[in-house]
């Protein structure tokens, strides 16, 4: 580049308002002596006639600046946003009279004198205008975990091209040590925060107090016959899960949401966490760097650190950590001595199983509640809004005491967040008989038709028929001519007598309808089938009556079916170990059939019979 090139480029360097927007600008001094090169100098001018520039190139002015630290021009401003890793430092620009153009930049390191040549920098280059910032926040990461840093604000003017800092100031990035009731953020998914030291330590690289599990306090010596929960040979039951509760050494020191860790915690602290084994503050352990960068530290120790989660009734688990490896779900006898290192998880929801239902006078409803995340404590208090109406157990178990509504609320024990279930209480028959609700689409009487009680066989019906008799055959069934081919009534196919094409009973040749009245009456296939596939069928005896107990997978409820076997001309059969029970549907390719369910021990499913057989009805209503 001869002379006057040179002189023509640093004319157009003196030039002020040709630039592009505002966007990353990365000036230095590319000789570190206040001298440039003239490839600087062409980089400079081309960046300032065309608004290109490429990050790796430097962009220097033409003229050595001159530092000056007077006046107001720039104000180094508290670092905000700290963490173990990351910080956001802040400057304040006072835009000297004439600048239009202007790098604000922010310099820090671990010397207490940051400068270009010993620090790391960040730039942001500004053209002025009327919508000029006068703050700029530059958010820094990859830092050093409990480290202090040094940093200043530096502007850079143009045209004038003057340099001005402003007063080196410090922090200090977070350090895995705290005092106890610290957390630590790890980002994890359940949002769990970890506690930064064991309980009973000051500071994390402390081991703490060692406790069994299930006491509160610490103690010099742990055996079997100073255990607390141990008496006479058998260990005391104070449940599975005692975290929240006042078993629980966390929260009985630390109180709020602290509490002991599940083995669900630990094996995602495991999971989402770079583990390094390291020594701090001349301690050997782990440090657990989470995805956001936020850290805690464990001592190394040989006892471990319990859950709150029972493993057997004289055992709990706990995790063990060594220098090359870690198990989450160790177990051990619940009265040795560990370490607790607390958590706290915020709870999210809070959902019941049901939000409305209906019960009878005396009967009972089990609502399950669910807390979210699993992690959170899931114990919640159970209330009723009118105790005359229903109540309601320390296990989500309701009771209809009167007729009437009541609201039945859980609220979480960590939180405070509440779910609720409206319960009808309702007298126990319609059209005096007895019926229960398995949350199905038709309420299912709790007794045979014809009979008394749950357990009592009742009546046996031919298909169609509205009376009980004396002889099961063709020859004695009211819609046909003695025989399966001569069907006077629920006929689709003319091979087996008068076509009407019916399906399903008529009312007036409903069992169920006509012996109770009402809306009563014989379920359909459809419904049976519903039955069979919403409910868990056991095989019971009740009341010296063996049978099978129906009960919904929807609500809990249940009915019981008495095996009362069938009959066929003036026997019985199958008494005591197989129940058939007529719906009202006649068979789809048999007119001479109907649809029926049955069960035994082994078995339970439905099928298709002839119409002329006697069997039981459990009626159906609305």
């Amino acid at each position: 580049m001869n002379k006057l090139h040179t002189l023509i480029l640093m004319c157009l360097l003196s030039l002020v308002g040709i630039s592009a927007n505002a966007q990353e600008f990365h000036p230095c001094d590319a000789n570190h002596d206040g001298t440039v090169d003239v490839a600087d100098i062409a980089i400079t001018a081309n960046y300032i006639l065309t608004g290109e520039y490429q990050p790796d190139d430097p962009v220097t002015p033409v003229d050595p600046v001159v530092p000056d630290t007077t006046g107001n021009a720039v104000t180094t401003s508290i670092a905000t946003n700290i963490t173990s890793v990351s910080a956001t430092l802040n400057a304040v620009v006072n835009i000297p009279q004439g600048v239009s153009i202007f790098v604000v930049s922010m310099i820090y390191s671990t010397d207490e004198n940051p400068s270009e040549t010993t620090g790391t920098v960040l730039d942001k280059r500004v053209e002025v205008d009327a919508n000029t910032a006068t703050e700029y926040a530059f958010d820094i990461a990859g830092l050093d975990i409990g480290t202090t840093y040094y940093y200043r604000a530096k502007l850079l003017t143009y045209p004038d091209r003057k340099t001005y800092y402003g007063d080196v100031m410090s922090f200090t990035t977070n350090d895995v040590n705290g005092k106890p009731g610290d957390m630590v953020d790890l980002g994890l998914p359940s949002g769990t925060m970890w506690a930064k030291c064991n309980l009973g330590a000051a500071s994390a690289e402390q081991l703490g107090d060692l406790y069994a599990w299930g006491e509160t306090t610490t103690k010099e010596s742990f055996s079997l016959d100073n255990y607390y929960y141990y008496f006479f040979g058998e260990y005391v039951n104070i449940g599975s899960d005692i975290r929240g509760t006042l078993y629980d050494a966390a929260t009985a020191s630390w109180k709020g949401a602290w509490h002991m860790p599940s083995t669900a915690d630990f094996a995602e602290l495991k999971n989402n966490c770079n583990w390094t084994w390291t020594t701090y503050e001349g301690v050997q352990g782990y440090v657990i760097k989470g995805k956001n960068g936020n850290s805690i530290f464990l001592p190394k120790n040989e006892a471990g650190f319990w859950s709150g989660k029972g493993y057997s009734t004289s055992q709990a688990y706990y995790m063990k950590c060594s220098s090359s490896s870690v198990s989450t779900n160790s177990t051990a006898y619940r009265y040795t001595g560990k370490y607790i290192r607390p958590v706290q998880c915020p709870v999210q929801s809070v959902t019941l199983s049901a939000d409305s239902t209906k019960i009878k006078i005396g009967k009972t409803f089990q609502l399950t509640v669910t807390v979210t995340p699993p992690h959170a404590i899931q114990t919640v208090a159970w209330t009723s809004s009118d105790q005359s109406v229903a109540t309601v157990s320390e296990s989500g178990l309701v009771k209809g005491v009167g007729t009437g509504s009541a609201v039945i609320t859980a609220t979480t024990a960590e939180g405070g967040l509440t779910a609720t279930c409206n319960v009808e209480v309702f007298e126990p028959d319609y059209n005096g008989h007895e019926f229960v609700d398995l949350g199905l689409s038709v309420e299912w009487a709790t007794c045979n038709v014809g009979a008394s009680s749950p357990e009592d066989y009742g009546d046996y019906f031919a298909w169609g028929e509205t009376e009980p008799k004396d002889y099961y055959d063709w020859s004695t069934y009211k819609w046909c001519n003695g025989s399966d081919n001569t069907l006077t009534k629920y006929c689709t196919d003319s091979y087996y007598g008068t076509v009407d094409n019916k399906t399903v009973l008529d009312l007036e040749d409903d069992a169920a309808h006509v012996n109770w009245g009402g809306d009563w009456r014989m379920p359909t296939l459809a419904e049976q089938e519903e039955l069979i596939n919403n409910c868990t069928w056991e095989w019971k005896t009740q009341n010296g009556v063996k049978g099978r107990k129906a009960t919904s997978k929807i609500n809990g409820n249940s009915i019981f079916l008495p095996a009362a076997g069938y009959r066929d001309g003036s026997s019985l059969y199958s008494v005591g170990s197989r129940g058939y029970y007529w719906s009202s549907s006649l068979y789809s390719s048999y007119s001479g059939k109907a649809y029926f369910l049955y069960f035994s021990s082994d078995y339970v499913d439905w099928g298709g019979s002839g119409h002329v057989n006697g069997r039981s009805v459990r009626a159906v209503c609305p």
